[in-house]
């Protein structure tokens, strides 16, 4: 594994969580392949390990970390703080879970594990970096939310719920931390190319991936989310669409929101 001793000169410095995996593997490879100081954190000690392997030598620290838990964020900031000089440009909160299928059919403790790992692990992280990066200048909190917290989507209510939550959480932060020089933002994708879409669709047959194609939603590349990432750092906007499907529900929530709830219904009846 290439783990790093301690930051070099100007080296920018960010904090991805969910990196073992996914869009928090994809962000950190992207990121520490254009030579930023990362700090990749998951509960999968063998995704933090594959993760590290694709970033140049130096470049990264892992932390085995559960995001719903206060004192590991703790933790983990002081210590990637000693590598960074206690300076944190970035903070991208990418841990997530899902289980699709009909609220009634899920266990109760995967809805709650829902919540406190999308909801309370993201609020938990943000509250962990903000010492630090209230002494950087530019720092920016990066919230990974969904076209789900755009409109209520029916067989995934409580994810849906979760990101209806980061979205507002985004654009109340976005004011309230604007003042200690902090920009808060949010990328929002819409069913992405990960092994989350690879998960038993409770309720029904087959897998969220084969009921998207079913219904012929495209599915956004990880890439591109990594991407946009970057873009939604170095801009100025607090919401950063990505994809097609993204942007389509955005504008027909707004404008039309009866036409998602009659292709809802539809998908349902599947």
């Amino acid at each position: 594994m290439h783990e790093t001793q301690h930051i070099a000169n100007n080296q920018k410095s960010i904090f991805v969580t969910g990196a073992g995996s996914g869009i928090g593997q994809a962000v950190a490879k992207h990121f520490g392949n254009r030579q930023w100081l990362v700090g990749i954190a998951d509960i999968d000690p063998a995704g933090l390990a594959d993760t590290a392997q694709s970033v140049p030598p130096g470049n990264c620290k892992s932390y085995i970390i559960d995001v719903t838990e206060p004192d590991q964020w703790a933790q983990a900031m002081d210590d990637f703080g000693l590598l960074s000089e206690h300076q944190l440009n970035a903070l991208v909160n990418c841990a997530g879970v899902t289980f699709g299928g009909q609220f009634a059919d899920t266990e109760l403790l995967d809805l709650h594990r829902m919540i406190e790992i999308n909801l309370t692990g993201t609020v938990n992280g943000i509250y962990a970096a903000i010492p630090q990066m209230q002494q950087t200048k530019g720092a920016c909190i990066v919230n990974i939310g969904s076209a789900a917290g755009l409109y209520g989507a029916a067989g995934m209510s409580v994810y849906s719920a979760t990101k209806f939550a980061i979205h507002g959480l985004t654009k109340a932060l976005a004011i309230e931390l604007s003042s200690a020089g902090i920009r808060v933002c949010e990328v929002i994708p819409s069913f992405v190319d990960t092994k989350m879409l690879d998960g038993k669709l409770i309720g029904h047959d087959g897998s969220i991936r084969e009921r998207i194609k079913a219904a012929n939603i495209p599915i956004t590349d990880v890439n591109q989310v990594a991407e946009t990432v970057w873009k939604a750092i170095h801009g100025n906007k607090v919401h950063h669409l990505v994809g097609s499907p993204a942007r389509k529900i955005s504008l027909v929530a707004r404008w039309a929101p009866h036409l998602l709830t009659k292709r809802y219904h539809r998908m349902q009846n599947q």
